[in-house]
């Protein structure tokens, strides 16, 4: 082909482009008059161009028509073997490559390859771009994101293997009109799951679009194409495995209608550009078109830069002004403006959906209707559970965003006004309703946080009842002291050196202080110093007051002789003791008892495997429950002045953090005040209900490594500080472990060779506590992600998650060493039990009716180590039965888990912590002297795990943190 026909073709191709699809027709037709090889190569670059899915380099029309006239041959691999690779058909051809659907012969799945085009192999800039998409996408591990399992050289062409995905793009189901407004929700809500873990990666997309999303027929959905991606961080430590393209400011990349106006000016971009394009998305979902449109590339370049879109109720009558100002704020120009996160969106896009639902707009969400064998990849069946609830919304304010915006386009102003009042309205009538039943103010809506310690070793704190004092407890490596701080200033009276307080309360009257240590023994002592006395043993939770002051209320449990716990009153100096009412086990009493302000009612928290609060009549004893909600705890209940209902600490499904709580009474609503990646400990609030105190719990640790024999010279693998629950080594070097990096608790894969990992888990529930499989092919944790506590399974890389039990309280799981069943505690009436099941599913085994828990298969598979009773650890057969032997091992449960075998299946290793500082020790089964078996001098250890072959051991070590803060309510 010589150049002038090759100028000519791109032009006309290009100008074809331009036009509206009704209008190209007419147009080829008058160009390529009486050239009818122009017109079939013209026809062939277009069909090419909408024909490409969306994992082939986008847009394609950059190289589409080199593609038609290289000097590649034509010919097919279909029936060919490639390497493991068996070729079926062909799925797709793009600009940068074919995409054929092909079986694994060695792991026998299907799978779709994407091969580069030979021609461009001489092109060092398109190969490594080629595999920039596979490297951005494999670092990622999410279920809305493409799998990558591979990326490599066949016969000297360059290809990725990916997971084959059954479904259709979003792009046809736009154009089919077949979205609802529940189904628009929940798209736009795993879009935006998947840029979020994106995003933490450091990866920004810069790509999306409907063409880059399937949807697969259960509704779940896929993005796509990462070919485009680059690393929001320039600075990586591994950098051969990060090597990207860096592209030029003024290079466009991506395809215009969806991109920001900062990637259209070809300036640097951050995540907000793939916030702004999921804008796009949302608009056209709803509208059934883009927001952004015009007659040729620079309209629509012009009106992305320069014009807002027509309000979504223009184009559908079933758009709410809601859902009006989430795209108005994705779609922000300014990116300032805009949503700074995926996960604000996230927020968002599920605030509207519960408030949809509650009332009554939306139909529930139903798997998308979608044809089945349209796409261009395909995936074996994944088990995707739900959740089981609806997270609570975030404190990101939509209405707060619109005042902004009428500020600044004041040519929208009408919209925004009248989107303003609607939400305003909405809002409102929520609180009517709220109120209405509950006959109060919503408190600690808008509120103020101090500091008061922060030296990060507080542990327990307390309020006067004037709110002008605070009492808390400090912890300087196991040393345990009490100090009092007058709120307002910054100086610090230490009134006991030595202290075994837990949780403080203060006297009515403000001069005593009340506490009960570890053993049940209930204290009092003089706020300004003096000896403490003895009041009350078998005190088992914090104390709570009488409105006149004279007694107090607590609970006692007598386990196991009876099985129950009791609400009981006594006096201030603790005499004249009265049981008020008592509840069995499982549903015994638990955290802690508040009195009402008018001295008739005394809530209590309850429960077993999940938890809630019930009512004590003073009079009578009778108990009601108080609300419908249930939580994984809830604790630190504390009356409102007004009666109107109670502040706590509580943790929802999903989460382990707990969290700052209102329950109206006696309507029973709940609604979470504070909503942090730390968790709170201890609640305490003043008598006029404006302020509370509470520590901000953290935790600073990180993953180490050492070699048998060489611990001293362990090595920091991790670059962050975070939480850990739970560590596993894999068969090959690799670290498995459940963080708090992503907001969520979630399993996480790390490189032992350095870098923070990739998650595995992704989704609105607590993933944690994971067991590798021997032969390193599973992942098995523990989850919240069905609504109730139970043992799952994944694939290593993430995928495939399939749920393994269904008790509601289902945990702690360990493989066998010939990698066919899961030892794990299924808790069932109060009682924890050890259970097993095959590591596909099916009937589970029952192996103790006795209290036991943190079950570890000996390395033979003949014997398990538990817990058992109080303080004590068990070996029993795997068969299950009475135990074989009883050991007492001092602190085995401070850590997750509470032990593992050593390799030779001679003894336990545990941590134990002395003085503040933690090491492993090593107990022999033979009844010998415990050995130590680390010498750290410093930190914690949180998490730790040996490899099966006893060469390596990970420690999750660091500092827990701990900071006093006041909470003063700003209305």
């Amino acid at each position: 082909m010589n150049p002038e026909h090759w100028k000519r073709l791109d032009e006309l191709f290009h100008s074809a482009l331009d036009r509206e699809p009704h209008e190209r027709e007419a147009f080829i037709t008058g160009a390529c008059e009486g050239d009818d090889e122009l017109r079939a190569e013209l026809d062939s670059m277009i069909a090419h161009h909408e024909q490409a899915r969306s994992f082939i380099e986008s847009p394609a029309y950059a190289v589409a028509a080199e593609t038609i006239v290289a000097d590649d041959s034509s010919e097919t691999l279909i029936g060919k073997a490639l390497g493991p690779y068996q070729i079926l058909s062909v799925l797709g051809a793009g600009g940068m490559g074919e995409v054929y659907l092909a079986f694994d012969t060695d792991l026998r799945r299907q799978v779709a390859l994407k091969f580069l085009h030979t021609y461009l192999t001489d092109d060092t800039k398109k190969v490594q771009r080629f595999k920039q998409e596979a490297r951005a996408a494999s670092a990622l591990n999410h279920p809305n994101i493409l799998t990558i399992f591979e990326i490599g050289e066949i016969d000297g062409r360059e290809f990725i293997a990916t997971e084959f995905v059954e479904g259709e793009t979003l792009s046809e189901l736009i154009n089919r009109g077949t979205l609802k407004p529940p189904e628009v929700l929940d798209v736009a809500t795993q879009i935006a799951s998947a840029l979020s873990a994106a995003h933490t990666a450091g990866i920004i997309h810069r790509d999306i679009k409907p063409e880059n999303i399937m949807v697969r027929p259960d509704g779940f959905i896929k993005v796509l194409d990462f070919g485009v991606a680059k690393l929001i961080e320039t600075s990586v430590s591994d950098s051969d495995a990060l090597t990207l393209i860096n592209t030029e400011q003024g290079m466009i990349l991506g395809t215009l209608r969806y991109m920001s106006p900062e990637q259209a000016r070809g300036l640097v971009v951050d995540s907000r550009t793939d916030i702004w394009s999921l804008g796009v998305v949302l608009y056209e979902m709803v509208a059934g078109q883009p927001p952004f449109e015009g007659a040729t590339k620079s309209d629509v370049l012009a009106a992305i830069l320069e014009r807002e879109p027509l309000p979504l109720a223009s184009r559908n009558a079933e758009a709410s002004e809601v859902l009006q100002v989430i795209v108005t704020r994705a779609l922000a120009k300014d990116v300032d403006e805009r949503y700074q996160t995926a996960r604000e969106v996230i927020d968002d896009l599920r605030r509207l959906d519960i408030q949809s639902d509650a009332e009554g707009d939306m139909e529930p969400v139903a798997p998308l209707k979608v044809n089945a064998g349209q796409a261009a990849v395909k995936s074996e069946k994944a088990e995707v559970a739900n959740t089981g609830q609806k997270p609570t919304a975030s404190a990101t304010s939509s209405a707060e965003y619109i005042v902004s915006e009428v500020k600044r386009h004041k040519k929208v102003a009408v919209l925004v006004f009248a989107t303003l009042a609607i939400a305003v309205a909405s809002v409102a009538f929520g609180f009517y309703k709220f109120i209405g039943r509950n006959r109060s103010a919503v408190h600690f809506q808008k509120m103020s946080m101090t500091r008061l310690a922060t030296s990060g070793r507080s542990r327990g704190a307390a309020i006067s009842p004037d709110g002008k004092y605070v009492a808390y407890v400090r912890d300087d490596a196991g040393q345990r002291s009490l100090w009092l701080r007058q709120v307002g200033t910054t100086s610090d009276i230490q009134i006991s050196p030595q202290t075994d307080a837990g949780e403080l309360t203060f006297s009515l009257d403000g001069i005593y202080l009340y506490w009960s240590n570890f053993f049940g023994d209930l204290h009092r002592m003089p706020v300004l110093g003096g000896p403490k006395s003895l009041l009350l043993k078998r005190v088992n939770s914090c104390i709570a007051f009488s409105p006149d002051g004279k007694r107090f209320a607590f609970f006692r449990g007598d386990y196991p002789s009876q099985g129950e716990s009791s609400l009981l009153v006594a006096n201030v100096d603790g005499t004249s003791e009265q049981k008020l009412a008592s509840r069995k086990q499982p549903d015994s009493f638990e955290g802690g008892p508040a009195w009402s302000p008018d001295g008739k009612v005394i809530a209590c928290t309850t429960g077993s495997a999940y938890m809630s609060v019930v009512e004590v009549r003073v009079e009578s004893g009778a108990q009601k429950s108080m609300t419908s909600q249930r939580w994984n705890e809830v604790k630190n209940l504390a009356w409102l002045s007004d009666g109107s209902g109670l502040l706590m600490l509580a943790s929802d499904q999903g989460s382990l953090s707990t969290q700052v709580w209102q329950l109206s009474y006696p309507g029973g609503e709940s609604r979470r005040i504070t909503n942090d990646f730390n968790g709170y400990e201890g609640l305490s609030l003043a008598a006029n209900s404006r302020v509370f105190v509470t520590v901000l719990e953290g935790q600073a640790a990180n993953i180490w490594i050492a070699s048998a024999g060489e611990v001293s010279r362990a090595r920091q693998v991790t670059s962050r500080a975070g939480k850990y629950f739970g560590l596993a080594l894999t068969p090959d070097g690799k670290l498995v472990c459940a963080s708090e990096a992503s907001g969520n608790l979630d399993i996480w894969i790390i490189d032992l060779r350095g870098g923070d990992g990739r998650q595995l888990t992704v989704n609105a529930s607590a993933n944690l506590l994971p067991s590798v499989s021997p032969d390193g092919r599973y992942v098995v944790f523990t989850s919240t992600r069905s609504g109730a506590v139970n043992i799952w399974r994944m694939d290593i890389d993430g995928a495939n998650p399939k749920q393994l039990t269904n008790g509601n309280f289902d945990y702690n799981s360990s493989c066998s060493p010939d990698g066919k069943w899961v030892v794990y505690v299924h808790e069932n009436s109060g009682t924890p039990t050890l259970w097993k099941v095959s590591i596909d599913g099916g009937n589970p085994v029952q192996l103790t009716d006795k209290d036991a828990g943190n079950p570890v298969f000996s390395p033979d598979g003949k014997l398990i180590a538990c817990s058992y009773g109080n303080g004590k650890v068990a070996i029993i057969t795997s068969e299950g039965g009475q135990p074989r032997k009883v050991l007492d091992i001092p602190t085995p449960f401070i850590v997750e888990p509470g032990f593992q075998w050593t390799s030779d299946g001679r003894a336990l290793t545990y941590a134990d912590r002395r003085g503040g500082v933690s090491n492993i020790w090593n107990q022999p089964l033979d009844g010998g002297p415990p050995k130590q078996v680390t010498d750290f001098r410093s930190d914690e250890i949180f998490s730790f795990a040996w490899s099966r072959d006893g060469k390596q051991l990970a420690l999750a070590r660091g500092i827990e943190t701990g900071d006093v803060v006041l909470v003063s309510d700003s209305r």
